[in-house]
């Protein structure tokens, strides 16, 4: 019997078939495109909660739960009576508040001879 399909990730995937093709290099399951539709599926349907709470989001997000409770203040959250949560929203936002980009400048070679630089005082002996 076929699982059932949804009409956002179409038919189950093919499962590897461990060296043996069968002779098409497009044979199913090898779309990317269709892979990464699945995987995003995947990923959104596992936890079928609106909202999550400290230890949650902390696991979501790579960081100590008492990192998110000291700057709870300056993070985008749900408050529902005492309870502190945080929806997919909340914890998108959140990493995207501290995602660091490269400075577009490439950064330039000290100019001179390697004769013309000279350690900082700090570093050099005294002779």
């Amino acid at each position: 019997m076929e699982p059932p399909t949804s009409a956002l990730s179409g038919p189950s995937p093919q499962r590897p078939s461990h060296g043996h093709t069968n002779g098409n290099a497009n044979s199913g399951g090898n779309d990317p495109e269709r892979f990464l539709l699945l995987l995003r599926h995947l990923l959104d349907s596992h936890d079928p909660r609106v909202h999550v709470d400290y230890a949650e989001a902390a696991h979501r997000l790579g960081v100590k739960e008492k990192w998110l409770r000291e700057r709870i203040g300056d993070l985008p959250h749900r408050k529902m009576g005492k309870f502190v949560l945080f929806s997919k929203q909340d914890l998108q936002t959140i990493s995207e508040m501290f995602a660091v980009r490269p400075a577009t400048a490439a950064r330039t070679a000290p100019t001179g001879s390697p004769a013309e630089l000279r350690p900082a005082r700090s570093m050099r002996r005294n002779a």
